[in-house]
């Protein structure tokens, strides 16, 4: 009977799970004639494994790219400049990087710039032109036609028509009203028009709503749309996985690559359209008040390039264009590259620059102080007094370091090169360097980078302004590439801010992103704030 117990006992036990380890062994079993019996050996227990904790989902096919990191992308930048471990890291993001100053990649001009991996290269040019001397002929074009004083008198001229008759007659008109609306999209339109004046010599529209019939409207706005699109689309290939992505994409021509191409077509009719009209034989051309006759951008790139073309260098330009039709596709790029560095460049550092006065009432009513005691030039380009408002000045350039226009560039290294701390740069590597995260580096701009300081750029007792190393301050790029528009992205910016602040007072509307933290970005090329800026024009007395 003892042992039938024994037996039962055992079968229950195996068939139980582990028991609990703090319970201690049990005692043999004794027959009833007080003789220990030996117990038998335990039949084998199964083992049963512990329920596993909760893991997260398997990661989607879709959702989980680069495009996840889009929100805090930029804020991320200056994270790999903080030291870390000593032991060498060859992640990227493990060591602290060198000073831009100190990049010979900047200073000698070996860096190209193109797409990721290798420089772009024109179509319509031959192969065994390299890209470097394609970019040496439009540099030198671009030059020659920046430093004319003609054309900053002529660009002047542009700006103070579009200031004086289409943004401020447009932003009374809201302040009679009240009504909000958004002021990136009204100075992204006035950019967009003020830059095609001076590329082209035409009266865009986009800014003010002309008559439902007008056909030359409906143009001018699909001219804009189409560079938006274009932009954009490029700007997302870099958030594919592959190349292959949107390569197959633009093969079959589906999809956005298919809006590329509609955005491609209709940017390159405008654009050769103006060549065509150029290209006939007009009466007397317009002059300028001292005489000198009147000429936009694309004029003067004609221009140049003709004179390149009668010089003894007639014989290399014949080689690398080789017909008529590639060299005006080669003044074509030229044209279409001020358009889109002038387009949203200048809309957006105003944009940041009138929320960061919003958001600091004593700034705005030292700018306002200055403007108002400066008494309006009659040119808005060729206005000394805009040279004398150092605050205006150092506002901006503030707005801009925190804020830049372009907030990352790409350059792709033209030969092997080693760098200061020992990194080597094997010739088509790319390299990206962020203007955004540089401008909130404590070890650049001290432990109140994050705070908006105009006062950091005055110097001595009468506040003149004061500028820094452009490798420290890479809002205008540095070295032989450096912006060769910045005075006129100066000029340009200064005097709308100008007009604009001596006639009016901004006020936000409230909303949580504007009030409490700063408004979103859209990662794009360019730093746009996400769903505009929203606010409420009111007129000064004091001015009117």
């Amino acid at each position: 009977h003892g042992r039938r117990e024994h037996r039962a006992a055992a079968a229950a036990a195996a068939a139980l799970p582990c028991p609990p380890r703090h319970l201690p062994p049990a005692a043999p079993c004794r027959t009833g004639r007080g003789e220990r019996e030996p117990l038998s050996a335990p039949e084998p227990r199964p083992r049963q494994r512990r329920a596993a904790p909760p893991q997260p989902a398997p990661l989607p096919r879709l959702g989980h790219g680069p495009a996840r990191g889009v929100p805090g992308l930029h804020h991320r930048g200056p994270r790999p400049a903080r030291p870390r471990r000593r032991r060498r890291h060859r992640q990227p993001g493990g060591r602290r990087p060198p000073p831009a100053r100190q990049l010979p990649q900047l200073r000698q001009g070996r860096a190209l710039r193109g797409p990721l991996r290798r420089p772009a290269r024109p179509r319509h040019l031959p192969r065994r032109r390299p890209p470097l001397e394609v970019w040496s002929l439009q540099r030198k074009l671009a030059s020659y036609s920046f430093s004319s004083r003609s054309l900053r008198r002529f660009s002047g001229r542009v700006l103070r028509e579009h200031l004086h008759c289409r943004l401020l007659p447009l932003l009374d008109d809201a302040a009679g009203s009240g009504v909000a609306f958004d002021l990136q999209d009204v100075l992204r339109r006035c950019s967009f028009d003020n830059v095609c004046g001076v590329a082209f010599g035409v009266e865009s529209s986009t800014l003010l709503e002309l008559e439902a019939g007008d056909r030359r409207s409906r143009r001018h706005e699909a001219f804009f749309a189409a560079f938006d699109d274009a932009v954009e689309i490029s700007f997302a290939r870099i958030l594919h996985p592959t190349t292959l992505v949107w390569k197959a994409m633009r093969l079959a021509n589906v999809g956005s690559e298919r809006r590329m191409r509609e955005a491609i077509g209709v940017i390159d009719a405008y654009v050769m359209g103006m060549l065509e009209a150029e290209q006939r034989p007009r009466g007397v051309p317009a002059v300028d008040g001292e005489g000198e006759r009147e000429q936009h951008l694309l004029s003067r790139f004609m221009a140049a390039l003709d004179e390149e073309s009668a010089s003894g260098s007639g014989s290399e330009l014949g080689e690398m264009f080789g017909s008529p039709d590639a060299k005006r596709r080669f003044l074509r790029d030229i044209v279409v590259s001020f358009v889109l560095a002038g387009k949203d460049s200048t809309s957006s550092a105003l944009t940041w620059f009138f929320w960061l006065l919003a958001a600091n009432p004593r700034c705005e009513r030292c700018v306002h102080e200055e403007v108002t005691r400066t008494p309006p030039g009659d040119d808005a380009g060729e206005s000394e007094e805009l040279k004398g408002m150092h605050y205006l000045h150092a506002a901006l350039t503030e707005a801009m370091r925190l804020y830049p226009p372009l907030p990352i560039n790409t350059r792709v290294a033209a030969a092997a090169d080693v760098l200061p701390d020992g990194t080597t740069v094997r010739a088509g590597w790319f390299a990206d360097y962020s203007a955004y995260a540089m401008g909130r580096m404590p070890r650049l701009w001290g432990d109140h980078c994050l705070e908006f300081r105009p006062e950091r750029w005055l110097k001595g007792d009468r506040g003149e302004f004061v500028s820094t190393d452009a490798a420290r301050y890479p809002v205008f790029h540095a070295g032989p590439r450096a912006c060769l528009g910045k005075e006129m992205a100066y000029v340009q910016m200064k005097a709308a801010a100008a007009a604009v602040i001596r006639r009016f007072a901004v006020e936000m509307v409230a909303t949580p992103a504007s009030m409490d933290a700063p408004p979103p970005y859209e990662l794009g090329a360019t730093l746009r704030m996400k769903g505009g800026l929203h606010v409420r024009i009111m007129r000064r007395d004091d001015h009117f």
